[in-house]
């Protein structure tokens, strides 16, 4: 699994095969017709190997139908990632989406995702979460100031690599240095499309597996973040690493780090936790006492500025176990669902989202994890008396439809 270089990287997911998904829900979350919509939804696959000579991985397609006249993007909020038959070593991991077009209205993307120890040949299953933000496409001429409207630009990843990053290959946290420079309007946001981490060595138990995005240094049409990476059994053998991200322009955009968030439900402790991952390597305790969740769900509060509408972006994780290395059965941090809600004229916004965690074996022992999520903001712009950002919709089941 060669992360030398963003085009290996994409050499290697682009060869992946495609095989049919096992399971797809998706949900409106908003819609604000002529404004923004918004879907979130998971989807999830099997392969009966998880390399062979000519390949690595797997990968499907997916779409959604956009209301007619709307351009959107999609990015990746979370995955899971487990052997099907038993608990295994860890050779590499990771999850993304890549390819994204738009052909008519419908958006189509590939997703991936890979687990394997050295052999490659046991059976796996992998689901990621993702977040379709979608809006009106843009006027051509005078824009008038008596009309709202939103305004967003994306820019993904494609097969030209421009925005995948590999690190330095150096330390027992790798570094990935990532830098977006944009040829007319600035970036506002970068977002996580996927990631990829492997052993350089050989296959081995998992202690700890993290990830950190970074925070984005925004400079007029450049924007510069590092992302920290760490993966490793109770020693610190060799690893290489990736990421894809997304970058959104335009003036509706805007990013919020809440450093703290409330938890008010789930099987981890309420109330306020860190909303911070820091990533450092982890060291063994062969004697510890220790008590954990190997899997866990919590549901989260957090109060944001005024936005018209918010959303959240998973973009750190620490996974780890609490006394030594283990087989992996299971790994995988992801977003369940989300809501958000601004009274009109109200300071703040209110976003509640439930985000999940999983790392352990066939046999799990105590488990610990530390979690980031920030907020994407979108505002309207121009008039917005009376209008009513369409927050709550009833969830709707996913109809696959173009299937």
């Amino acid at each position: 699994m060669s992360l030398d270089s963003p085009e290996s990287v994409y050499k290697i997911i682009d060869d992946a095969p495609y095989v049919n998904p096992t399971e797809q829900t998706r949900s409106l979350v908003f819609g604000a017709p002529g404004k923004l919509h918004v879907e979130h939804g998971r989807s999830c696959a099997r392969a009966n190997q998880a390399a062979s000579e000519t390949y690595i991985g797997m990968r499907i397609t997916d779409n959604v139908l956009l209301p007619r006249g709307y351009t959107g993007m999609v990015y990746q909020n979370g995955f899971e990632l487990q052997y099907e038959d038993a608990d295994h070593h860890v050779l590499g991991l990771g999850a993304t989406i890549y390819n994204v077009h738009q052909l008519g209205d419908i958006l189509f993307w590939d997703a991936g995702g890979l687990i394997s120890d050295v052999n490659g040949d046991d059976d796996y299953r992998w689901c990621y979460s993702y977040t379709v933000v979608a809006w009106p496409k843009p006027p051509t001429g005078v824009i008038a100031p008596f009309v709202s409207r939103v305004d967003i630009e994306a820019v993904q990843s494609d097969e030209t690599s421009a925005l995948i990053f590999t690190d330095a290959g150096s330390g027992s946290v790798d570094r990935i240095k990532g830098q977006y420079v944009s040829p007319d309007r600035k970036p506002k946001a970068v977002l996580l499309s996927g990631f990829a981490a492997s052993f350089t060595d050989n296959d081995h138990h998992l202690l700890q597996f993290g990830f950190d995005l970074g925070r984005p240094k925004l400079r007029g049409r450049k924007v510069k973040w590092r992302s920290d990476v760490v993966l490793k059994d109770n020693d610190k053998p060799p690893f290489r690493s990736a990421e894809m991200v997304s970058i959104l322009k335009g003036e509706s955009v805007e990013v919020f780090h809440p450093s703290t968030v409330v938890v008010e439900g789930g099987n981890v402790t309420r109330g306020s936790v860190s909303n911070d991952v820091r990533i450092t390597a982890a060291k063994s305790e062969f004697f510890c006492a220790a008590v954990g969740n190997p899997f866990t769900r919590r549901q989260v509060v957090v109060q944001t500025p005024p936005y018209t509408w918010a959303m959240p972006m998973l973009t750190g994780w620490d996974l780890r176990e609490a006394c030594s290395d283990q087989h992996k059965r299971t790994v995988g941090a992801w977003i369940e669902s989300f809501s958000y809600v601004r009274e009109p004229g109200a300071a703040n916004g209110t976003l509640r989202y439930t985000v999940a965690t999983a790392f352990g074996d066939s046999d799990p022992g105590p488990a610990f994890e530390s979690l980031q999520v920030d907020v994407l903001g979108i505002n309207l712009l121009g008039p917005t008396t009376g209008f009513d950002p369409g927050g709550l919709p009833p969830l709707q089941p996913f109809n696959p439809g173009l299937r």
